[in-house]
C-alpha cells in the first residue's frame, strides 16, 4: 500500500466567498465605498488580514495588510474594509500565532458607478441584434448569471455573477438585450472616470409609460402597438415595474445605484399621449420607487426622447412630440 502525503499548502484553508469577483459597488459622495469581505477557513488561525492593489497601476489606491477579524470561530469569517474608486485585486491571508496558514485571492472588484437602465427599446436593446460593440475596457460589467427575459418571475434573483460587456453578451440582467449601446458609453465613462461602471438593464421594448405606471400599481395594462385594448398584449402581473423595483431593492441595495437610467417616450409620441399624462405618470413612477425602497432618493437622469416613426417602409415617416419632451423637461425641473 503506497500513501501519499499532500502538503498542507494544497488544501484551501481560508476561502472568500464574497463578494463575487468583478462585483462593482457604488461609491459615496467621498469616492469611496466599504465593502464586507467574507470567507471560509479549515484549519486554526487567529487573524484574517486584507490588503488591495489596484489591478493596474493608476486604477486606485493601495491598501496595505490590514486586520479583517481577529480570533474568528466557526470557520467563518467577515469583516470591513473602505476602498477609494478604483479596479482592484484583493488578497486575504490568515495566520496562527506568527505562521501564515492559508491565502486567496479574489482576481477583481470594483468600486465604481452603478447604473439601472429603465424605459423601452432604445434602452433594452433588440434581441440577437448582430453588431452591437462591446466595451474594449475591462472595467465595463454586466450581472451574467439571470435573465428575466420570458419569465417574468416576481421573486430575488440569484447571488449575481460579473462579466465584463462584450461583443457576445446577449442579454444584460434582468431584461436587456444585447450590448447595444451599453459597451461604449461605458468605455466613455470610465475613460472620464478612471473607474469601473456597472449597468443593470430592466427597459422593455414597446413599453409607453403608462404601462410602467399601472403595472406600479398592480392594474393590468396592455401594449399600445396592439391597439392599446384587452385584445392587445397584456403585460405580466406587475410586469414591466416589477423588474425596476426589483432591480433597485436587491442589486442596488447591496451594491449601490448612481442613477436610474430613463429612455422612453417613442412609444408616447406615436399614439399621441398629452404633456400632462407623461409628466404626471412619469413622475408618479419616480416617486413610487424611492418610496418603494424605503424613502430612499434616487437620482434619475431622464433622455429626452420622442423620436419614432408610423411607418415600417422606407424612407420612414419620422415623428417627435413637442408635449413628450415638455414633459420629461417638466419633470428633470420638478425638485425632488
Amino acid at each position: 500500500i503506497i500513501i501519499f502525503i499532500l502538503p498542507l499548502s494544497l488544501f484551501a484553508q481560508v476561502k472568500i466567498i464574497s463578494p463575487s469577483s468583478r462585483s462593482v459597488y457604488q461609491r459615496d459622495v467621498n469616492g469611496q465605498r466599504e465593502i464586507t469581505i467574507a470567507g471560509t477557513f479549515d484549519v486554526p488561525i487567529d487573524k484574517i488580514e486584507v490588503r488591495a492593489v489596484p489591478v493596474v497601476t493608476g486604477q486606485g489606491f493601495d491598501l496595505p495588510w490590514t486586520t479583517l477579524q481577529t480570533n474568528p470561530v466557526g470557520g467563518l469569517f467577515s469583516g470591513n474594509v473602505t476602498l477609494y474608486g478604483g479596479w482592484y485585486s484583493v488578497e486575504i491571508r490568515a495566520t496562527k500565532g506568527s505562521q501564515e496558514v492559508g491565502r486567496d485571492v479574489l482576481d477583481r472588484l470594483g468600486v465604481g458607478e452603478v447604473f439601472i437602465v429603465a424605459g423601452q427599446s432604445n434602452g433594452q436593446g433588440l434581441k440577437d441584434y448582430m453588431g452591437a460593440p462591446g466595451a474594449d475596457d475591462d472595467r465595463v460589467m454586466y450581472i451574467s448569471n439571470y435573465t428575466n427575459d420570458s419569465k417574468d418571475l416576481l421573486t430575488d434573483p440569484p447571488r449575481a455573477e460579473f462579466s465584463k460587456l462584450t461583443a457576445g453578451t446577449s442579454f444584460i440582467a434582468p431584461r436587456g438585450q444585447t450590448p447595444w449601446c451599453w459597451g461604449v458609453l461605458g468605455d466613455l465613462l470610465v475613460k472620464k472616470l478612471n473607474l469601473p461602471v456597472l449597468f443593470i438593464n430592466t427597459a422593455w421594448e414597446g413599453t409607453a409609460v403608462e404601462n410602467w405606471s399601472k403595472s406600479m400599481q398592480g392594474l393590468d395594462t396592455y401594449n399600445y402597438y396592439g391597439g392599446g385594448g384587452t385584445d392587445a398584449y397584456k403585460y405580466p402581473p406587475r410586469m414591466p415595474y416589477a423588474n425596476l423595483e426589483i432591480a433597485a431593492k436587491t442589486y442596488g441595495t447591496q451594491f449601490g445605484i448612481r442613477a436610474i437610467l430613463w429612455i422612453q417616450g417613442e412609444a408616447d409620441a406615436l399614439f399621441k399621449t398629452s404633456a400632462a399624462n407623461y409628466r404626471t405618470r412619469l413622475q408618479s413612477i419616480i416617486d413610487r420607487l424611492g418610496a418603494d425602497i424605503g424613502d430612499r432618493r434616487l437620482t434619475w437622469v431622464i433622455s429626452r426622447t420622442s423620436r419614432t416613426s408610423n411607418s415600417t417602409s422606407r424612407p420612414f415617416n419620422v415623428i417627435t412630440s413637442a408635449d413628450v419632451i415638455g414633459a420629461q423637461n417638466a419633470v428633470i425641473e420638478t425638485p425632488y
